[in-house]
C-alpha cells in the first residue's frame, strides 16, 4: 500500500522529453484533473511526429493517488524502461518511456529518490504551466530514411513483427496466444505437405478463416519487382474465400502502399467515413459493406513476396489488434514455406536443365564415339557403356578383332568423372616382353642400351584418367605380375629405378582371345583375370547385327567422301544387298576398308554393287584375281579404264602408297602414275 506521506507526493508530475543519453529537455506538466493523451493526431495533449507512434498511442492519468500509464492498442507499444506493458502501469519517479522513438522520463515533483538535483536543475518555473493552454510537438524522432506514408485516419493498428514472436509471453496474456498458437501449430503441420505455392496459399486462407471471424480473404503474389500499389494491381491471385455473397476487390493503394513502402501489417477500420481511404477504391469496398481490413506483408529472404487481405463486413465482427498480429504471424510463415518452395522450384528447374544438358552431350557424345548403328544389339551396348561409365570400375570388354572396342573405351572414360583427363591407348600385342614393361611403367635414362633419357610410361601418363590396354591377354606372365599389382593400388617402379610411384588410374581392358581357355593353360594369371573380370562388356560381331550394315556404309560413304573431296551420295540398294548378305570377318574394320576403296573407285554419284570388293576369305564375294564377280565366280562387265584404275589402287595399297615402289610393280615411270591418279582424282587417304 502507498503511505498517505508518499500520495501527497504523487500530486504533481511531470515528463521530460530525454535522449539516450539520460539528458532532459522540454518538460510537460501532467494534469491530475483529466488523462494526458500522447499520439501523432493534433488533439492529443502531447503531438509526436514519428510515424512510428500511433494516432492514440497511450494516456497517462491520475488514478487515486498513483500516477498511471495506459496503452490505447498502439501498433508498436508502449515501453517503460524497455518493458512493454500490457496493462495498466504504476509510474515510479525517473522511468523512461518510450514511445516509438521518442523518449520521456516521468518526474515527480520532490521525491526524494536520486536523479532529483538533475529535475531541479533542468526544470525552469517557466515550464510551470498549463499543459493544456498549448499544444507542443515532439520533434521527428522517426526511422532515418524511412517513406513518408501520408497518414490515414482509418489505420488503427501497424505491425512491423508479430508479438507471437517475443521470447518472453506476459502471464497475463499467455491464455489469450495460447488459443492463436494451437491455430498457428496446425496450419504448420498442414502447410509441411504443401508442394506448390497454391496449395500454400490454400492453406494459409483455411488456416485464417478458422481461427479469425473473417468474411472475405485473399492471397496474392508480386512479380519480384514489385514495391508499390500500381504492380499489386497486376498481382496475381492464388487464393480466395467468401463467406459473403460478394466478389472479392482488391485493398486501397493507401494500405498497400502502407504494407509495401513500410514492410508492415495494417489494419483500418470505419470505410464510410468522411476521409475516405482512396477514392474509387474505397468507392469499391464500400460496395462491399467492408468495416475493417488486414493487409499483411508475406515475406521471404528479404522482400515482399505476397500480400494478405482479410476483410470483415460486420460492424458485430471488426478486426482487432489481436487479429492483426495472428495474420502477420500467418503472413511470416507463409514467408519462410514460400522461400522454401521456391529453392525447390529452383533445384527442380535447375535438375530439369542438367537432365536436358545431359541427355544433349550423351547423345553428342554418342555421336562422336562413332559407335554408328541402332540395332538392339548396339542400343544395349551403348547404354550398358554410358551406365559403366561413371562408376569407375575396372572394364573388360570382349569381342572379335575389328568390332570396336576402343571406341566402347573411348565412350565409357568420357562419360566417366574423368573425362577432363587423359585417355591413354596402347596395344599389348605390338611390343616385346621388355618393351612393353618400358612402355607401361616407364624406365630410367640407362636402364639399358638405348636408354639415353628417362621415359615416363602409359601408366604415369594416364594419372587421374584412364588407361586403355588392348589385347590384354598377349602380355607375359612377369608383365602379368607386375600389372596386377598396380591395379591393387600397390606402387610400381620403372624399369631401372627404385623410387615408388603411385598413380590413380582407370584401366580399361580388351582382349578378342578366349581368356578362361588362357587361364586354364597357365598362360594367363588367375587373379589378374578375376582383377580385370569386374565388368564385363561384351560386343556381338558385325555379322550378328546386320541391321547396323547400312547405316554403318551410309556413315563410312559419308565421312570418305567428305576426306577425298569425291561427290558421293549414298549407295544403291543393289551395293547394300552385297554389304549385308557378306560375312565380315573382320567387322566394321573391314567394313570401313572396304566403303573406302568403295568411294575410291566409284566412278558414279552413287556406291554400286561393282564398285565393291570383297575378301575371299570366309566365302568372300572377289576372286583372287583383279576382276569382279559375283557370289557364284561368275564374269561381272568392267571397262578396261575401270580394271585399270582398281589394279593400280591395289597396288599402291599393297605398297603402303609407296609411289616409286608401285611404279616399278606396275612397270611404268612415275610421272605416268602420277597423271593416271590425277586423272581418277584420287589421292593417298588421310591416315
Amino acid at each position: 500500500m502507498i503511505s498517505n506521506q508518499q500520495q501527497q507526493r504523487t500530486s504533481v508530475a511531470r515528463l521530460a522529453v530525454c535522449d539516450e543519453s539520460g539528458g532532459v529537455g522540454h518538460v510537460y506538466e501532467l494534469s491530475p484533473a483529466h488523462p494526458t493523451t500522447l499520439g501523432r493526431l493534433p488533439s492529443n495533449d502531447i503531438v509526436i511526429d514519428d510515424d512510428s507512434c500511433s494516432r492514440q498511442h497511450c494516456e497517462i492519468f491520475l488514478e487515486g493517488q498513483v500516477w498511471t500509464l495506459r496503452d490505447l492498442g498502439s501498433r508498436n507499444g508502449t515501453h517503460v524502461d524497455n518493458i512493454r506493458i500490457t496493462r495498466d502501469w504504476p509510474l515510479m519517479h525517473q522511468q523512461v518511456i518510450r514511445i516509438g522513438s521518442a523518449r520521456f522520463r516521468f518526474l515527480i515533483e520532490g521525491e526524494t529518490t536520486r536523479g532529483k538535483e538533475d529535475f531541479d536543475t533542468v526544470v525552469s518555473q517557466e515550464t510551470y504551466r498549463e499543459l493544456r493552454s498549448t499544444i507542443t510537438s515532439v520533434p521527428d524522432l522517426g526511422f532515418e530514411g524511412d517513406p513518408e506514408i501520408e497518414s490515414d485516419s482509418n489505420i488503427v493498428h501497424r505491425a512491423k513483427e508479430s508479438h507471437y514472436l517475443m521470447d518472453q509471453i506476459p502471464q497475463e496474456r499467455s491464455r489469450e496466444l495460447a488459443e492463436g498458437l494451437g491455430y498457428l501449430h496446425r496450419m504448420a503441420l498442414r502447410t509441411a505437405a504443401c508442394q506448390t505455392l497454391i496449395e500454400l496459399a490454400n492453406s494459409a486462407l483455411d488456416g485464417l478463416f478458422d481461427a479469425l471471424d473473417v468474411d472475405i480473404g485473399a492471397v496474392l503474389l508480386l512479380d519480384e519487382t514489385s514495391n508499390s500499389s500500381s504492380d499489386v494491381r497486376h498481382a496475381r491471385r492464388v487464393a480466395y474465400r467468401n463467406r459473403v455473397a460478394l466478389e472479392y476487390e482488391q485493398v486501397s493503394s493507401t494500405l498497400t502502399d502502407a504494407t509495401l513502402l513500410r514492410n508492415e501489417a495494417v489494419l483500418a477500420e470505419d470505410w464510410r467515413s468522411s476521409t475516405p481511404l482512396d477514392g474509387a477504391d474505397s468507392d469499391s469496398l464500400d460496395e462491399m459493406e467492408v468495416r475493417s481490413v488486414i493487409c499483411a506483408p508475406i515475406r521471404s529472404q528479404g522482400r515482399i513476396c505476397g500480400l494478405i487481405h482479410l476483410y470483415t463486413t460486420r460492424t458485430d465482427a471488426l478486426l482487432d489488434q489481436d487479429d492483426l498480429h495472428f495474420t502477420l504471424a500467418v503472413a511470416d510463415h507463409c514467408g519462410t514455406v514460400f522461400g522454401l518452395l521456391e529453392e525447390r522450384q529452383k533445384l527442380k528447374q535447375s535438375l530439369e536443365q542438367q537432365r536436358q544438358k545431359y541427355d544433349s552431350l550423351r547423345k553428342q557424345l554418342i555421336e562422336n564415339s562413332q559407335l554408328v548403328g541402332e540395332s538392339p544389339s548396339m542400343l544395349a551396348l551403348r547404354d550398358q557403356a554410358m551406365r559403366v561409365g561413371p562408376t569407375g570400375a575396372t572394364v573388360l570388354v570382349r569381342g572379335e578383332s575389328g568390332v570396336g572396342k576402343e571406341l566402347i573405351a573411348r565412350l565409357i572414360h568420357h562419360s566417366s568423372e574423368r573425362a577432363d583427363k587423359p585417355l591413354v591407348c596402347m596395344n599389348c600385342a605390338a611390343l616385346s616382353e621388355s618393351l612393353l614393361e618400358s612402355e607401361l611403367f616407364g624406365h630410367e635414362k640407362g636402364a639399358f642400351t638405348g636408354a639415353t633419357e628417362k621415359k615416363i610410361g602409359k601408366f604415369e601418363q594416364a594419372n587421374q584418367g584412364t588407361l586403355f590396354l588392348d589385347e590384354v591377354g598377349e602380355m607375359s606372365p612377369a608383365i602379368q605380375a607386375k600389372f596386377l599389382r598396380v591395379l591393387e593400388g600397390h606402387p610400381f617402379e620403372r624399369v631401372g629405378g627404385s623410387n615408388p610411384v603411385n598413380v590413380n588410374v582407370r584401366v580399361i581392358a580388351a582382349t578378342n582371345r578366349h581368356l578362361e581357355d588362357a587361364v586354364k593353360a597357365g598362360e594367363f594369371r588367375q587373379d589378374l583375370y578375376f582383377r580385370l573380370h569386374v565388368v564385363q562388356i561384351n560386343i556381338d560381331p558385325l555379322r550378328e547385327r546386320s541391321l547396323d550394315i547400312p547405316i554403318l556404309a551410309e556413315h563410312f560413304v559419308n565421312r570418305f567422301s567428305q576426306s577425298t573431296g569425291r561427290a558421293i551420295q549414298g549407295l544403291t540398294p543393289a551395293a547394300i544387298e552385297v554389304l549385308t548378305r557378306y560375312h565380315w570377318p573382320g567387322n566394321v574394320r573391314e567394313l570401313q576398308n572396304t566403303i573406302e576403296r568403295a568411294v575410291i573407285l566409284c566412278q558414279t554419284d552413287q556406291v554400286d554393287a561393282c564398285d565393291i570388293q570383297l575378301s575371299s576369305l570366309e566365302g568372300g564375294r572377289t576372286s583372287a584375281h583383279g576382276y569382279a564377280s559375283t557370289g557364284e565366280g561368275q564374269y561381272r562387265e568392267m571397262t578396261i579404264d575401270a580394271l585399270e584404275q582398281a589394279h593400280i589402287l591395289a597396288t599402291l595399297a599393297y605398297t603402303e602408297w609407296n609411289k616409286t615402289r608401285a611404279a616399278q610393280i606396275l612397270a611404268i615411270e612415275r610421272s605416268t602414275l602420277d597423271r593416271k591418279l590425277k586423272r581418277y582424282q584420287v589421292s593417298r587417304p588421310k591416315d
